[in-house]
């Protein structure tokens, strides 16, 4: 089932620049993981009312292996989607203004489609945090416990009564098991929940860093619960539990695993975690900051990849205290359009993108 796919370079025609900065923090903690293998893997959930909500907050942590593209008309794999009301999903091409390795999270809202992409590129083989709020006015993307995007939108979400608007995990909505599926999830997935509340970003960081408590103030807003922490390593019962009780999902090929990265992760490492922020100005016009904070001090190195991953230029290969700091890239003589940019601290990698345009 497993294709451990490496390497975290995801281009498009121009130049995209891409951040990664290394970061004990982004490991999920929770043991036991649902895998999907890219192909025919996925979850029916159905459509119970407990699932209609107004306002919302959808989490996931997820661990992609490739962004090889299921499909070919399918440009995206979902994470989950309720058909008509809300989902996540991650770019696997270049295509229109998205890349690579975004997030995508949205709804419909009286009878429009509104979305956010992350400038965030979610990297392969490690695990990332993903959360979407709707509090009536904004809709909100937060990665890993940190503010990403928002737009408002004045329209109010609808619950979409249709029967037919299913819910399904590591694959496109499907109004039944033995539609085609699309869109296939490669990767493992855990910790997915499904609220009929806002959680501001405190909420959100306790989620990421603790899971959901029992005595967590909104849990009587919480909809649907999938822990994957079932006694079933290496199997598959054909159930996927809801923890609530409610949602049970029927288990289509997706299999129980360890989690790895679980035994050298801890709680109180995932609350320590380095911070990327956009670089600034974006789009730049030869010179851009790159700033960031280390929670402990290291060794960091930037390097900046054109578009086929070759190196252009490496801007900083040196110790860092812990705090806040910049770094400054000077892309003179460069062609605009897109570049990767990646920053290094350790073993592990954030991404994100900025544009160069003189």
């Amino acid at each position: 089932m497993k294709n451990l796919v490496k390497g975290l370079v995801f281009l498009k025609p121009g130049v995209v620049l891409l951040l990664a900065i290394s970061s004990l923090g982004f490991s999920q903690d929770f043991g036991i993981a649902l895998e999907f293998d890219g192909s025919d893997d996925f979850v029916f959930v159905g459509n119970d009312t407990s699932l209609y909500v107004d306002q919302f907050t959808l989490t996931a942590w997820i661990h992609p292996y490739s962004y090889s593209e299921p499909l070919p008309y399918e440009a995206r794999m979902e994470i989950f989607e309720k058909a008509d009301e809300y989902w996540m999903n991650i770019s696997t091409t270049d295509r229109g203004t998205r890349d690579i390795g975004e997030v995508r999270v949205g709804g419909k809202f009286e009878g429009q489609w509104y979305y956010l992409d992350s400038e965030y590129v979610v990297p392969l083989n490690q695990w990332t945090h993903v959360a979407c709020t709707y509090d009536f006015d904004s809709l909100k993307l937060y990665i890993n416990g940190q503010y990403e995007t928002a737009r408002e939108i004045a329209e109010n979400h609808t619950n979409q009564l249709d029967s037919l608007n299913m819910l399904a995990l590591g694959c496109k909505c499907i109004k039944s098991p033995l539609d085609s599926i699309e869109a296939q999830f490669h990767g493992m997935m855990d910790e997915i929940s499904i609220w009929d509340a806002a959680l501001n970003i405190t909420d959100i960081q306790e989620l990421k860093n603790k899971g959901i408590p029992a005595t967590h103030t909104s849990i009587d807003r919480l909809k649907a619960y999938y822990k994957f922490d079932e006694d079933r390593i290496g199997l598959n019962d054909g159930t996927t539990y809801d923890e609530l009780g409610l949602n049970h999902g029927d288990n289509y090929g997706a299999y129980w695993v360890v989690n790895e990265l679980s035994i050298v992760a801890s709680r109180s490492a995932s609350a320590q975690q380095h911070l990327l922020k956009q670089n600034y100005p974006n789009p730049f016009n030869g010179v851009t900051n790159i700033p960031f904070t280390l929670s402990q001090p290291g060794n960091v190195r930037v390097t900046i990849y054109d578009i086929s991953g070759r190196v252009v230029k490496e801007i900083v290969s040196a110790p860092f205290s812990e705090g806040d700091h910049v770094v400054q890239w000077n892309a003179s003589g460069l062609s605009s359009g897109s570049y990767i940019y990646e920053i290094k601290v350790g073993d592990s990698s954030q991404m994100r993108k900025c544009m160069l345009a003189f």
